[in-house]
């Protein structure tokens, strides 16, 4: 694909790409398994797959944004979430004075909040512009997902959006507290449950990484925690509060081949999911 900062402007005029890519990341502890530059690595990845799909104009990734929620280890740096708001602002701005009129922005990390709002204070401004916000990680909602244990049956539909041509069927499998030497046969939970319960330096994360940067990856100190406490839990203090070792997830489930998985998927998606997206919007005279 094309590197653009790599290229003069000369070049980057006879480009001439139409839609921008904005790739947010975060440096934020991952647990003792995951270096602190997962979401940067993980987003960089996705980002230059979905661009190279679009021929769009590919930005560094932002490597800092707000993760508040990290707060308690070295290493974990942040953004005041106004602060971040107005960076956003000001690069998609900056776009727009250069001539972009369509901007896809991907978020690598959960705890971007200031996101949306950002995405409508841009619209709103500019009539003539469309800001969307496309989420990779939405790839794990499709039919075949991989992210379960040996045992998994299936049952009922769920809602998602994919290319298959059969119904969309929403795996349900036996998975032990992560806490305890319980079976995997102990409790019955959905994918979709697993998953809310894989939110940081969990089986998804740690499998992307063991595809992408293995290296990177220590699996001999990953280790499965999920706290008791729900996820808007950390709206009120650390992740260390709940997790002494900061995951919140099966990190110990993670293997390579299901990493490939959701970055091919993830990257296919997101790039349909953009153009289609855009054309929509053309189509309804949103644009």
């Amino acid at each position: 694909m094309a590197r653009y900062q790599d290229k003069t402007y000369d070049e980057m005029g006879a480009l001439s790409p139409e839609i921008a890519i904005l790739p947010l990341g975060s440096f934020e502890q991952h647990g003792p398994h995951l270096p602190l530059g997962t979401d940067i690595y993980l987003i960089e990845a996705l980002a230059e797959g979905v661009a190279q799909k679009l021929g769009a104009f590919l930005l560094p990734v932002q490597p800092i944004s707000t993760c508040y929620e990290h707060r308690g280890k070295k290493g974990s740096v942040h953004y005041e979430a106004g602060v971040f708001y107005k960076v956003i602002i000001q690069i998609v701005e900056s776009l727009y004075e250069t001539g972009f009129r369509r901007v896809a922005i991907l978020p690598g990390h959960g705890g971007i909040f200031v996101l949306e709002p950002a995405v409508r204070r841009l619209n709103a401004a500019h009539p003539d512009l469309t800001v969307i916000a496309a989420d990779a990680y939405d790839a794990l909602s499709l039919p075949d997902n991989p992210f379960a244990p040996a045992g998994a049956r299936k049952a009922g539909n769920a809602a998602a959006d994919t290319d298959a041509d059969s119904d969309t069927a929403e795996t349900v499998f036996g998975t032990a507290d992560a806490n305890s030497d319980a079976p995997d046969t102990a409790a019955a939970i959905s994918v979709a449950e697993y998953l809310s319960n894989d939110i940081h330096a969990g089986d998804v994360e740690t499998s992307l990484m063991l595809h992408l940067h293995p290296d990177l990856v220590d699996m001999s100190k990953a280790a499965d925690f999920v706290p008791e406490k729900p996820r808007p839990y950390l709206n009120y203090g650390s992740i260390f509060t709940m997790s002494p070792s900061g995951v919140w997830g099966y990190a110990a489930r993670a293997t390579a081949e299901k990493g490939k998985w959701l970055y091919e998927n993830a990257v296919n998606a997101t790039a349909k999911r953009i153009a289609g997206q855009f054309a929509e919007l053309t189509k309804n005279n949103c644009l």
